[in-house]
């Protein structure tokens, strides 16, 4: 979960990576933990909620927690979530823009992973290999 300084050209032009490392950080339940948030590394709020096994509605729903609190805790304090008319909900990433949402599902496989042609197959899937054994 940690951050890596910027180095995308385009990331460095939106002006993401300035003032790096300051104002940034990572808020995190005990190591090992189903929950963090990641607040200033590229978007302005990353939240993140990791369950083992499969059980995809509980993960869900700790994130939805989380973003009701947060929504909640903004509110009360006078402020919400940057949203525009016409654009929806603000991101820094434009293709995050309206609904400032991205989701990923990361699952194991690691017999298929070492099958000749497997990363030639994932993007015909729709998916990406990421991890150490890239």
């Amino acid at each position: 979960l940690l951050f890596r300084e910027p180095d995308s050209a385009t990331v460095l032009s939106s002006g993401a990576g300035r003032h790096w490392p300051e104002a940034r950080g990572i808020f995190s339940e005990a190591p090992g933990g189903g929950f963090a948030a990641w607040v200033n590394e590229e978007d302005h709020l990353r939240l993140w909620s990791r369950r083992p096994g499969s059980d995809l509605a509980a993960a869900l729903r700790g994130l939805l927690e989380a973003d009701a609190a947060l929504r909640a805790a903004l509110r009360e304090a006078g402020h919400d979530f940057a949203r525009s008319p016409r654009l929806g909900y603000v991101a820094s990433c434009p293709s995050n823009v309206g609904t400032a949402l991205r989701l990923e599902v990361r699952v194991k496989l690691p017999l298929l992973s070492k099958e000749k042609g497997f990363k030639k197959l994932l993007p015909r899937l729709g998916g990406s290999a990421t991890g150490a054994d890239n």
